[in-house]
């Protein structure tokens, strides 16, 4: 896929497209910055790479095993019914997001901040700060 969208140093890409690239093999959209909220749904997006990025969004019954989220902000994010088993969240700030009924076995929130989080089913991950 050619270079995504860029305004005023800000990526310019919707769901849709960022699905289409993933599914054409691009893996790697670390130090993005999105200009829209995103909303993922029944999907796959397996071995992603985050890093760097600031997002927000809704994903629900979304696969991000082993997803790289290394020094992303993740902000007013809606994980639902997720698969985050082997992600990396390693300081991450993870602000004002909910976890509800979300596989964490093997993620990495080394390092990671969180600020008014709510977590619906069980407790923080191991690693995960307040």
């Amino acid at each position: 896929m050619a270079d995504l969208p860029n305004t005023d140093g800000v990526t310019v890409i919707t769901s849709k497209e960022l699905l289409a690239a993933y599914k054409a093999g691009r893996r790697d959209f670390s130090g993005l910055e999105f200009q829209s909220y995103l909303e993922f749904q029944d999907c796959e997006l397996d071995d992603i790479d985050f890093s760097n990025c600031w997002l927000d969004g809704t994903f629900r019954n979304v696969s991000f095993r082993n997803a790289r989220f290394f020094d992303a902000c993740i902000k007013t994010c809606f994980f639902i019914d997720c698969d985050l088993t082997f992600a990396n969240f390693k300081n991450a700030a993870i602000d004002a997001i909910e976890f509800e009924n979300v596989l964490v076995a093997h993620a990495c929130f080394d390092g990671a901040s969180a600020y008014s989080c709510r977590v619906k089913s069980g407790e923080l991950p191991v690693g995960l700060t307040r």
